[in-house]
């Protein structure tokens, strides 16, 4: 009998248990969180249930569906400190979900009721933090970083997995323009770990080196950046007070024993808080403050890496960061790296290429610039790779990328720019052989025929374009000077010849002429003449870019001798019209302008301009 009765109360409490699950389920699903509140008041154990195939908790989904932060506390406060670590089938706790969603106020009431879920670890050995780092959320990183014990962070690699995501964000973000942002915290973040332990530095899992994976990031740097004559200008006046973040102050009282106050200067106040006002009225101004920020804690965080990767006395730690680095044209990672690291000059790819000859395959100009410092850069010039190629004859082949020369207009001049400027500083070089017996000349002639016919195609279908317009405006503003506005008298002298509008109608018609014939005469000379190579240095762009502005010159003085006929004919009858006729005359010129000034710019920049290794 005992036995019947012990069995019928199991059964009745097996199904009391069904009922309540059920219905903590249903309302879980269709996010009723007062009713689940209900449940979990009335049935202490349903604060653990499980009530998804993951083996989510009721908070647990509560915090992935966004639910209000009133709810989960009320939640959290009907749980036990054992409760609030419950795990789900992946070995997720309450608070890796909150901090895979970046809720903080969360994440603080979780931490409240139990302070060790900083520190619990799920099935593949991610704390909350590297959840919080791999998603980007950079204040709850920060606000777990506080709250997370170093010597839980720091061991069995952790510390490492959270500096390698870190660096890596910018692979996996694109937020419009707030990877940036983005960027910023996280690079300031990793610089901060590899200050409390020096070790990350050169100990990660999955990459050799971070020094290297931020050698792959050329938009992390100036170097790699390609900004305007205006946005330039603004990067310079950026503040440098607004270069460091307010939130990431958080790490440093993490990780630092103690601060030292300093007194900043009222008028860098002054000036940070003037260039603020701005952003909100120039919205530009924040996305290239955003990029300074990034390049100062991407290049912070490089001199901190070479610092302990030296410290190590393993130089080859280097090889990878400085053959990557000048790949890429990152000319921060690769002075830093030859400030450091001496035998650097002996480092090669797979194919016997230096640094140096590297950032001359891939055309990045400034490459000298980290040759200086070296004693013997002649012996580094005067090398040869596997095929006996020296320098010159790795000039004479064409660049490895499509996207060459950075927008540049004239591709053969800028090829021969390199060749003639490294011929320049060893002249000895133009005469040696390699395996095939070539000279780099004849390497430079092989390699670049195609792009020479190509660009010369390009240049006279732009000539024949430019000779068209010219042709027409000539034929207009001659006409004009033939036809005077207004007609001329019984002595043939123009009736309006004694009005100011008058003279100025003839000068600008006059020059409208001159400047066109100048266009056509300019651009004649190309179709008309026999070139070599050396040609496309100075000859051709000459002729393109004295042709061009003799044709910009011509299209403004026609529209000024059209304003001027405008003035002579309607002044008089209807004078309400002359400002919209002489402002829609305008609008020809300034498309031009636009369209045509700046390709205009970029070629006198690459003709007359300094040497593209400065």
């Amino acid at each position: 009998m005992e036995s019947d009765e012990n069995s019928s109360s199991t059964t009745e409490h097996g199904n009391e248990v069904a009922g309540w699950l059920e219905e903590l389920t249903d309302a879980v699903d269709e996010c009723k969180w007062k009713t689940v509140i209900k449940i979990q008041t009335k049935h202490k154990e349903a604060t653990t249930a499980r009530v998804t195939r993951g083996e989510d908790t009721p908070l647990m989904v509560a915090l992935m569906c966004d639910a209000s932060l009133r709810s989960i506390r009320k939640l959290v406060t009907l749980m036990s400190r054992d409760a609030v670590a419950a795990e789900d089938f992946s070995g997720n706790t309450a608070l890796h979900k909150a901090a895979w969603h970046g809720n903080i106020p969360a994440a603080k009431l979780l931490i409240a009721k139990n302070e060790n879920l900083p520190n619990i670890l799920n099935n593949i050995n991610w704390l909350p933090v590297h959840v919080a780092v791999r998603r980007c959320h950079q204040r709850m990183v920060l606000y777990l970083l506080s709250k997370t014990k170093p010597e839980s962070m720091l061991v069995e690699g952790r510390g490492a997995m959270i500096l390698e995501f870190a660096i890596k964000t910018e692979r996996y973000v694109n937020r419009n323009n707030e990877m940036s942002v983005v960027f910023i915290d996280e690079l300031d973040l990793a610089r901060y770990i590899v200050e409390y332990n020096g070790r990350l530095a050169f100990e990660m899992e999955e990459i050799s080196s971070p020094l290297d994976v931020l050698a792959l990031s050329s938009s992390s740097f100036p170097s790699g950046m390609k900004f305007n004559l205006w946005q330039s200008f603004l990067y310079y006046c950026v503040p440098e007070k607004l270069l460091m973040r307010d939130s990431i102050s958080l790490v440093r009282n993490h990780f630092s024993t103690s601060s030292t106050p300093t007194r900043e200067n009222r008028f860098k106040k002054l000036y940070a808080c003037f260039w603020m006002v701005l952003e909100v009225i120039v919205y530009p101004m924040k996305s290239i403050r955003h990029e300074k920020a990034k390049h100062f804690h991407a290049i912070e965080l490089v001199e901190l890496l070479c610092e302990k990767i030296s410290s190590n006395e393993d130089e080859a730690l280097f090889k990878d960061p400085l053959l990557h680095g000048a790949t890429n044209g990152i000319f921060e990672v690769m002075e830093e790296i030859r400030d450091w690291c001496r035998s650097s000059r002996n480092f090669e790819d797979e194919q016997g290429h230096n640094f140096f000859e590297l950032g001359v395959i891939n055309r990045h100009g400034m490459i000298l610039r980290v040759l200086e410092d070296y004693q013997d850069r002649v012996h580094i010039l005067n090398r040869l790779d596997g095929e006996d190629n020296n320098i010159l004859h790795l000039v004479g082949r064409q660049p490895q990328y499509d996207d060459f020369g950075s927008g540049a207009v004239f591709k053969m001049q800028l090829e021969l720019q390199w060749f003639e400027e490294l011929a320049s500083i060893y002249p000895e070089l133009k005469t040696r052989l390699n395996k095939d017996r070539k000279t780099p000349l004849m390497v430079f002639n092989e390699e670049h025929s195609e792009m020479a016919k190509n660009e010369l195609a390009r240049i006279n279908s732009m000539a024949t374009s430019c000779s068209v317009a010219a042709s027409i405006i000539a034929t207009v503003a001659f006409a004009a000077a033939i036809t005077v506005p207004g007609g001329n008298n019984s002595n043939g002298l123009p009736n309006f010849s004694s009005k100011n509008s008058f003279t100025i109608f003839i000068i600008s018609d006059a020059l409208a002429v001159v400047s066109s014939v100048t266009t056509l005469v300019s651009f004649l000379s190309i179709f008309t003449s026999q070139y070599v190579v050396n040609d496309f240095i100075y000859a051709i762009p000459n002729r393109v870019i004295l042709g061009l502005i003799s044709l910009i010159f011509s299209i403004v003085f026609l529209m000024v001798a059209f304003g001027s006929t405008m003035v002579l004919i309607e002044a008089t009858h209807r004078p309400f019209v002359l400002l919209p006729i002489v402002l829609v005359s305008c609008v020809p010129v300034l498309i031009f302008v636009l369209l045509q000034v700046p390709t205009l710019l970029k070629m006198m920049a690459s003709t007359y301009g300094p040497s593209i290794f400065k």
